[in-house]
């Protein structure tokens, strides 16, 4: 478990670049005074709306140190949060506003569902399944493992402790809440949170003004990057980039702005714990520059393992997610413990270099967060205009069809907006059309 010390220490130190007054040991204070007053059990699982912010970061704490689940969950619409929480067997939605030293803790109670044994027990998160929006699915973790990963992952990057990193990520994000904030927390290091939204000239500002040693960004805000002057500042010793894949030529480029600052290449997924591997691109190749890099140190490949073979990356490791939650299908296979199954197709090499070659098709990248196409079309079914529908995955992320009831007295834009406002602005696609369906109404 955490030690209360390094935790005080930890909260009072962290820095909100975009709110200078916040505070996240008043937000855990805060948040412990609310929690107290509600009538919640050991065990009980509280899904935090949030994107960013200190009050997050405190109300994580607060809740675990309650004897409390935390679920970190991305801001949505009342009845989307409501329905996550209830899926994924959550007693409450606690939403963080406001801003400066006390930040208004909003909670919002979901009735409970009658089960045999509680879902979850104190010291567990769930985290939010990889590339899932809309189907609430989660993986169940214990606070203790998701430590021991970011720990990992920081000794695969040569990161010591004492060191002050940016985090630019959502915080419900498992890239920046384990890699970053966990990581920095147990290797009493310190976090400063740089607002939305991201620019270069403000990631730079945020690196010089606070002269920040670590920071991580997705592939998304890299092409925002490169498409600037950007330049490494003196100041930063390492930048990781993960979430997704970078193309070689992308990560080339990112390494010549890099002067004195180490690119390290990540690979990763929630249900690992959540890194997998890292490529530290100082003085490899140009050929090695297309692959993730070598397993972290607690992670084994089981597949593939000869090398030039493609096959799913299959890995054991002792931070696995310890079992699914939330709306989790029936027939999906259940795993022996330790291996995760990843559904991304790799290759290896001779020396234990992972190279990506596509990941499953249900799962996109759509500005800048992964998406679950299935969840999509799940969502937009919901329409009673909707038949059904078909997605497919584009360059800028993905293409929505509908098929609409040949009967309906509806004009194709308001079947558009029937379907559209069932999803998140973050979630609607880059392209949609629209044409009769033949098959009767489901």
């Amino acid at each position: 478990m955490i030690d209360r010390n390094r935790l005080s220490r930890f909260l009072d130190t962290a820095v909100d670049a975009g709110d200078r007054d916040a505070s996240a040991l008043a937000s855990f204070e805060q948040t412990a005074a609310v929690l107290r007053k509600a009538s919640f059990a050991s065990g009980d699982a509280i899904l935090l709306a949030s994107t960013h912010g200190l009050g997050t970061i405190g109300a994580f704490f607060a809740i675990l140190d309650a004897d409390l689940v935390p679920v970190p969950h991305g801001p949505g619409r009342r009845d989307r949060l409501l329905s996550a929480a209830s899926a994924l067997q959550c007693r409450a939605v606690a939403t963080i506003s406001g801003t400066g030293l006390r930040p208004r803790i909003d909670l919002r109670h979901v009735p409970a569902r009658n089960h045999d044994q509680p879902p979850y027990r104190p010291g567990e998160v769930v985290l939010l399944t990889s590339g899932t929006s809309g189907i609430a699915t989660g993986c169940v973790h214990d606070i203790d493992s998701l430590l021991t990963n970011g720990q990992r992952h920081l000794r695969s990057l040569d990161i010591g402790t004492g060191y002050r990193t940016l985090v630019s990520l959502p915080l419900y994000f498992s890239f920046a809440l384990v890699a970053q904030v966990l990581a920095a927390l147990q290797s009493e290091g310190s976090i400063v949170l740089a607002p939305p939204p991201f620019t270069p000239t403000n990631f730079n500002a945020d690196l010089s003004r606070y002269e920040i040693d670590s920071a991580a960004l997705t592939p998304w805000l890299v092409h925002d990057l490169l498409s600037s002057t950007w330049q490494s500042p003196s100041s930063l010793q390492t930048l990781s980039v993960g979430g997704a894949q970078l193309p070689p030529d992308e990560v080339r480029r990112l390494r010549d702005r890099c002067t004195t600052t180490s690119l390290a290449i990540t690979y990763g997924l929630t249900e690992a714990g959540p890194r997998v591997s890292t490529l530290v691109t100082d003085n490899i190749d140009d050929a090695r520059l297309a692959s993730v890099g070598r397993p972290i140190e607690g992670v084994e490949v089981v597949s593939p393992t000869v090398p030039g073979e493609v096959r799913e990356l299959i890995v054991c490791t002792d931070t696995a997610a310890k079992r699914r939650a939330g709306a989790v299908r029936r027939s999906e296979h259940r795993e022996q413990s330790g291996i995760v199954r990843t559904g991304d197709i790799f290759s290896t090499d001779a020396d234990g270099y992972l190279f990506f070659h596509e990941r499953h098709r249900d799962i996109v990248v759509h500005r800048g967060n992964k998406l679950n196409l299935r969840s999509v079309r799940q969502l937009v079914e919901e329409s009673p205009l909707v038949v059904y529908s078909r997605t497919r995955p584009t360059v800028e992320g993905y293409a929505l069809h509908l098929f609409a009831q040949p009967t309906a007295d509806a004009s194709d834009s308001e079947i558009s907006r029937s379907a559209l406002r069932r999803l998140a602005l973050r979630e609607r696609p880059t392209q949609i059309t629209i044409s009769r369906a033949e098959r009767p109404h489901k």
